[in-house]
């Protein structure tokens, strides 16, 4: 595919400040956190449900309302659109359509995937160039697409760094992330080679059991296995013997391990890490995100507007051009354009108000 650069923003022009990642805590501060509401709602009080836990949907609902009495009070929401790039997507989108009962519809973007096709009656996919022609389409179909719609599109491989474009920049910042909070905790011991390797290892479905798939406790493992306290082996024979089935056991494995020699570097993530286990939060490793939040920024807009293509996908975070100009068309007509995330928001925003939200990116179009 040809691509070209179409202009400069932040997703912030689109969405405001109607933002909502892993707590469920909006960024715009008119509109309150769902924790207020679990109770009333029929959920468990304390933890927001995450997007594949059950209940997800009606806390979303919940927020969704709440954002639309600010931008259309009075004004009952009838359609839901969602944009996005994963099964989690389709499972998000249909909890929340499902305890709304709105009428919806999803397209799910690839490059690569082709021309736009329907797979089921509210499911379409294809190539991000597709995602204008699905506008038009559902419209021609009934779709109001006005006061009384809300489009929920996702951050991470959608919005920004599309999947099958420019997808391998977010990875990047990830792996950046990672290398510069494990090698700041040992020091002269960290070794780079080791830690690639184990990167490779545990990111692997074969480790989902103890890692679950959690960025926070693959980094944690990948430190663990950097440091040399526990040898990529070790673990391997322990996962293959089924003797770890959580992270919780590989997290006790740790603990048995550190003895006189641990450095003070992993002692103290160490600590942090066990201190979030214990309070049940689901981003235990705060160092790692934070500086993933730092990362992700320093790969938006951080290249001439001449560099090569193929070098700027590949090594710079782009807004997604064709989600970007479908937004705006939604935009104009009335449409509430939010953005839900499950990244966890120490990856997303600051205290300070840094925020990959409000970064300025290069937008990227295929011609």
């Amino acid at each position: 595919m040809n691509y070209t650069i179409v202009g400069k923003g932040s997703l912030s022009e689109l969405f405001g400040d109607f933002v909502v990642f892993r707590s469920m805590v909006p960024v715009d501060k008119r509109v309150p956190s769902v924790t207020e509401a679990l109770e009333s709602l029929g959920l468990p009080p304390g933890k927001p449900p995450r997007k594949r836990e059950p209940g997800y949907g009606k806390a979303a609902v919940w927020l969704l309302e709440k954002m639309h009495e600010v931008q259309n009070q009075g004004v009952p929401i009838q359609e839901l659109l969602f944009v996005g790039d994963t099964s989690g997507d389709l499972r998000a989108f249909r909890e929340i359509r499902d305890a709304a009962g709105w009428k919806g519809a999803i397209f799910l973007g690839k490059d690569g995937t082709g021309a736009l096709r329907r797979d089921e009656p509210d499911v379409w996919r294809g190539d991000w160039a597709e995602v204008i022609p699905w506008v038009e389409e559902i419209r021609r179909q009934g779709f109001a697409l006005g006061g009384t719609t809300v489009a929920v599109v996702d951050i991470d491989k959608t919005a920004i760094g599309a999947r099958g474009r420019n997808h391998g920049a977010i990875d990047k910042a990830r792996m950046d992330a990672m290398r510069i909070v494990i090698t700041e905790a040992l020091g002269d011991d960290f070794d780079s080679e080791a830690f690639v390797r184990a990167y490779r290892e545990v990111n692997r479905s074969e480790y989902h059991l103890i890692t679950e798939d959690n960025q926070d406790y693959i980094a944690y493992t990948c430190l663990v296995l950097s440091s040399g306290l526990i040898s990529l082996e070790a673990l391997r024979q322990e996962v293959q013997g089924a003797r770890l089935k959580s992270f919780g056991d590989f997290f006790e494995m740790v603990n048995r391990s550190i003895g006189a020699s641990t450095s003070d570097g992993f002692r103290k993530i160490h600590e942090s890490v066990a201190r979030s286990l214990e309070a049940g939060d689901p981003t235990p490793f705060k160092a790692f995100r934070r500086e993933e939040l730092r990362q992700t920024i320093a790969r938006m807009d951080a290249l001439p507007d001449h560099t090569p293509m193929e070098e700027l996908l590949s090594e710079e975070i782009c807004i997604t051009g064709e989600v970007w100009k479908a937004g705006a068309r939604l935009k104009e007509r009335g449409v509430l354009l939010t953005s839900f995330s499950d990244k966890p928001d120490e990856a997303s925003v600051a205290p300070d108000g840094m925020a990959v939200h409000r970064a300025i990116a290069k937008i990227v179009s295929t011609r």
